[in-house]
């Protein structure tokens, strides 16, 4: 799954608009406002390593800017659950990899083009990585000689949501949706929909696919009737979230059940193989059952749902609830 979310939202950001509100709304650098957006080129990564292509989603864009230079970026999402406290000499490794590669292809080449890394954080923790290449190195002998290297970070997690509901942009309105508990999306779906109103049909395809990949659910090979499809975008929502709730009470009750049954087959052979048998699968599956709903209340607590639904759903006590 999370491969599939990763080239989700690496194939998001490869549309220009997004870079555009991505640039305009979460970095403050002064040559932002002066992208020709019109003349960006998405660039080919094929330089890094076999070993890291693999596992990484990064995306290069060369940026014309007004006064006739190229600034490239290098994008880096990065959703591990673990903040890699050697970003920046990676990040480093890459941009060297890729200068190596511009001067493969022009060896005349006497002047690099300017690149900007960007961190793209959207994982749970928070971002505790060092900006700068310089902080990873001890503070012995001369620091003049320490390459001078720092990226740019943009941590999901830590823009308040006060922010992201102001800016009111598409990739703010995708930030939200990432911080908020699943019962919560309705409300920013309207939002998401009424922006998207707007924009074109190839980027409203990406991004029903994307919702479908969040939601758990498998988007269509082809979306043809993209607007139309994006409309019913609410409605799929709120059933997903029906269907997720309820995937979760099966899932435990089996599991709960199974071993109920273990356990009970294991007591009825220690008792006797017939009256035992009997008696200790159905104390086991008794066990299973209440284990399965205390499994079942454990991952719906988890995922942010209230308790009063909780106890809805699983019949358990608010005691038992909040013990987990």
């Amino acid at each position: 799954m999370k491969d599939t979310y990763d080239r989700g939202y690496k194939s998001l950001f490869s549309h220009v608009e997004l870079l555009k509100e991505l640039l305009e709304s979460f970095v403050s650098e002064p040559w932002v406002q002066d992208v020709d957006y019109h003349s960006a080129e998405l660039v080919n990564t094929s330089f890094i390593s076999p070993h890291y292509r693999k596992t990484e989603s990064d995306l290069i864009w060369k940026l014309p800017l007004q006064q006739g230079t190229v600034l490239y970026i290098y994008i880096l999402l990065e959703f591990q659950s673990t903040v890699d406290y050697l970003m920046s000499f990676r990040l480093l490794r890459y941009i060297v990899d890729f200068y190596s590669s511009l001067l493969k292809s022009s060896p005349d080449l006497k002047r690099f083009p300017p690149v900007f890394p960007l961190v793209l954080y959207n994982g749970e923790g928070q971002w505790t990585a060092p900006l700068s290449f310089s902080e990873l190195v001890e503070k012995a002998g001369s620091r003049r000689y320490i390459p001078a290297f720092t990226y740019y970070k943009v941590a999901v997690n830590e823009i308040p949501r006060e922010e992201l509901v102001n800016i009111k942009n598409l990739v703010s309105t995708l930030f939200l949706m990432e911080t908020l508990n699943p019962e919560d999306l309705a409300s920013t779906i309207g939002r998401l929909v009424s922006i998207l109103e707007k924009e074109q049909g190839e980027l409203i395809k990406e991004i029903t696919r994307w919702l479908y990949q969040i939601l758990g659910n498998r988007a269509p090979e082809l979306v043809t009737e993209a607007t139309a499809q994006l409309t019913e975008v609410p409605g799929m929502l709120e059933a997903n979230i029906e269907r997720w709730k309820e995937e979760i009470y099966q899932q435990g009750l089996q599991q709960g059940l199974e071993q109920g049954v273990k356990r009970g087959v294991k007591k009825g052979v220690q008792r006797g193989w017939q009256q035992g048998l009997q008696q200790g699968i159905h104390q086991g599956i008794q066990q299973g059952a209440r284990q399965a709903m205390l499994e079942t209340a454990r991952k719906l607590k988890a995922r942010g749902v209230a308790n009063e639904e909780i106890i809805d759903i699983t019949g358990l006590s608010r005691a038992e609830i909040e013990a987990l």
